[in-house]
């Protein structure tokens, strides 16, 4: 039996420990790296062929802070693999109800694990709001979206895809009347969740400002809120 010193980070150990106490070792566990996030903002991986992960602690991180969508990606072992690849729910075979219904339940889980982990809700927040700014940004170019009431339109439009009833006027008022996952988010998902309301908002206006003022899953009648001017008029 020989006693093995394992240095591996703190939580990173326990499987190397295991298999050397079933080769019938002695190991010793002292941490001599740490290993902490070096900030929040958003990756943008976009324009990139290749996305190479090297570890299984640096692909958690770069799906913590990615904003886009990679073309390929390769890793170097299944660990580091599993680490980037966030589990999705099936939605095979469902109907429009259903899947909005299993969107709802999955958001909402994830959103109430950032939550509990105050750490990582910004750094969220943040790569939720790239990701629909940039499907906004894309959308108002492709559809010549020129004025803030052509830009309400097309919201209005994309939100009834996903049970929402949203109008808004040329003033930047807008009022969400009913909304499919007001039953499911509470009120602190819901703060998470709208960093996509005012990304596609962003977007779809050049840059215009989304503030929120009352909430349906905070107990008021509609959700109310306000758009600042983007470069869109």
């Amino acid at each position: 039996m020989a006693r093995i010193v394992v240095t591996r980070p703190s939580g990173r150990e326990s499987a190397l420990v295991e298999r050397l106490r079933a080769a019938g070792h002695e190991p010793l566990h002292v941490p001599l790296v740490a290993l902490e996030p070096v900030g929040d903002d958003p990756i943008d991986v976009d324009g990139y062929d290749w996305i190479v992960l090297t570890s299984a602690v640096g692909a958690r991180e770069l799906r913590r802070r990615m904003a886009g969508a990679p073309r390929r990606v390769a890793a170097i072992g299944r660990a580091t693999a599993d680490a980037f690849d966030e589990p999705l729910p099936d939605l095979r075979g469902l109907t429009g109800e259903q899947l909005l219904h299993g969107y709802a339940s999955w958001s909402n889980r994830l959103a109430r694990e950032v939550i509990a982990d105050s750490s990582r809700r910004a750094g969220i927040e943040r790569r939720l709001f790239a990701n629909t700014e940039r499907l906004g940004r894309r959308a108002r170019r492709m559809l010549g979206v020129r004025t803030t009431e052509e830009a309400m339109l097309l919201a209005r439009r994309v939100y009834e895809l996903i049970g929402i009833d949203l109008t808004g006027d040329e003033r930047g008022r807008v009022v969400v009347a009913g909304c499919r996952f007001a039953t499911t988010y509470s009120a602190d998902v819901c703060r998470v969740m709208s960093a996509c309301d005012a990304g596609l908002l962003a977007g779809l206006t050049g840059g215009g400002r989304l503030t929120f003022t009352e909430r349906i899953s905070a107990g008021a009648p509609a959700c109310i809120a306000t758009l600042e001017a983007g470069a869109v008029r």
